[in-house]
C-alpha cells in the first residue's frame, strides 16, 4: 500500500488528494498500459464514489481500491489485480 500511495502523491501535482483522467493516463502509461481516454473516463467514473463522488477524479482509497481490484483474467481463468496485471505487462 505504500508504493502505492508514493505513486499517487508522485501524480497529485496540486496537493489536493485527487488525480484526474490525465494522471491516471500517466500511471497506466508508466505500466506499460496504454489505455484510450474511454476506458480511462470509464475507469474513474465506475471508481468515483467517495465523499465527492462524481467529480471525475479519485482520492486515494478510490485509487488504491482501482489498483488492487481483479480485472484482468488469463486464459486459465485466474484473475489478477491491477497492480500485478499492469505489472506483469512491464516484464514481457
Amino acid at each position: 500500500m505504500t508504493e502505492l500511495k508514493e505513486v499517487f502523491d508522485y501524480f497529485d501535482h496540486d496537493k489536493k488528494g485527487r488525480l484526474n483522467a490525465a494522471a491516471l493516463s500517466k500511471i497506466f502509461q508508466g505500466f506499460g498500459a496504454n489505455l484510450s481516454d474511454f476506458e480511462i473516463q470509464d475507469m474513474i467514473s465506475e471508481i468515483d464514489i467517495g465523499e465527492q463522488g462524481g467529480t471525475g477524479t479519485i482520492d486515494f482509497p478510490e485509487f488504491a481500491t482501482l489498483m488492487t481490484r481483479d480485472y484482468v483474467t488469463d486464459e486459465g481463468g485466474a484473475s489478477d489485480t491491477g497492480v500485478e496485471a499492469v505489472g506483469s505487462r512491464e516484464e514481457q
